[in-house]
C-alpha cells in the first residue's frame, strides 16, 4: 500500500501545473490569455480607448483682445503713380545747346505718416524719383571734339499736393538733380537744386494727362529749364 502511494505522489509531481494531462482547464485558460495579450498588447486587462481629440477648439474664458495695427508706413507703395512725359530742354546760354529733346520717367508715392489727423489718409506729401534723358549738340565755334552726346539726369525729394481730386491734380516739387553728359567735350558732370511742377487733368479713375516745367540749376550760374507733357499712371 505504501509502495503504491508513493507511486501516485511521483506522478503528480512529474505533470506539473503547466503539463496539458494534469489540467486541461487550466491550460485552456492560459493558452487564451496570451492570445488576448498578443491582441491588446496589454497585460491581460482589457485596454483603455485613448480619447479623441475635439477638433474644435475651447473657446477662452476672455474674449480675445484685437491684433495690433500696423503703424503708419513711411511711404505708400500701394498708391505709387508712374509718371511718363516727353518735352524739350532748354539750356542757358553757357552750354551752347540748342533746345533738345527729352523723355522723363517719374515714380511717386505719397508720404501718409504726414498726412494730418483730420485726413490722415489723404495724399499731401509724397516722395518721387525721376530720370531725365536729352539728346544735345554743342553749337559752340570751333567745333569741339565731342560736341554731341547724351545728357542723363537723377533727380529725387519730396513735393506737396496743392490740388488732388478725381478732375485735377496740381503738385509743386523740390529735391536735388545729378546730371552726367556722357563725354560731350567742356561739360562737366554735377549735382545742383531742382523745383518743378505737375499740373493734370484726370481722364479716368488712373491715367492723368500732365504738364511739367522745371527748373535746374547747375554752377556758375548755368542752368536749364526742362518742359515736358505726358501722362501719370495710378497702380
Amino acid at each position: 500500500m505504501n509502495g503504491l502511494i508513493e507511486a501516485i505522489l511521483l506522478l503528480g509531481l512529474a505533470a506539473g501545473p503547466d503539463d496539458p494531462a494534469a489540467s486541461p482547464v487550466d491550460a485552456g485558460r492560459a493558452e487564451a490569455l496570451a492570445d488576448l495579450e498578443r491582441r491588446i498588447g496589454g497585460d491581460g486587462e482589457p485596454a483603455e480607448t485613448p480619447q479623441q481629440e475635439d477638433p474644435t477648439p475651447h473657446r477662452p474664458d476672455s474674449p480675445l483682445q484685437p491684433a495690433p495695427e500696423a503703424g503708419t508706413p513711411w511711404i505708400d507703395f500701394d498708391w505709387l503713380e508712374l509718371h511718363v512725359r516727353a518735352g524739350m530742354a532748354m539750356y542757358s546760354k553757357d552750354y551752347h545747346i540748342n533746345p533738345s529733346p527729352a523723355f522723363v520717367l517719374e515714380g511717386r508715392a505719397p508720404l501718409p505718416w504726414l498726412s494730418p489727423s483730420s485726413n490722415p489718409d489723404g495724399d499731401y506729401f509724397g516722395a518721387f524719383a525721376e530720370l531725365a534723358f536729352a539728346s544735345i549738340k554743342r553749337t559752340i565755334t570751333p567745333s569741339v571734339t565731342k560736341p554731341s552726346g547724351a545728357a542723363l539726369s537723377l533727380a529725387v525729394g519730396a513735393d506737396y499736393s496743392f490740388i488732388r481730386n478725381t478732375t485735377w491734380m496740381v503738385i509743386v516739387r523740390a529735391g536735388v538733380e545729378y546730371t552726367t553728359y556722357g563725354g560731350v567735350t567742356d561739360l562737366k558732370d554735377g549735382i545742383g537744386p531742382m523745383v518743378g511742377l505737375t499740373a493734370g487733368w484726370t481722364i479716368s479713375r488712373s491715367v492723368t494727362i500732365t504738364i511739367s516745367p522745371e527748373y535746374i540749376l547747375g554752377s556758375s550760374g548755368s542752368s536749364t529749364i526742362l518742359g515736358t507733357v505726358g501722362v501719370a499712371i495710378d497702380f
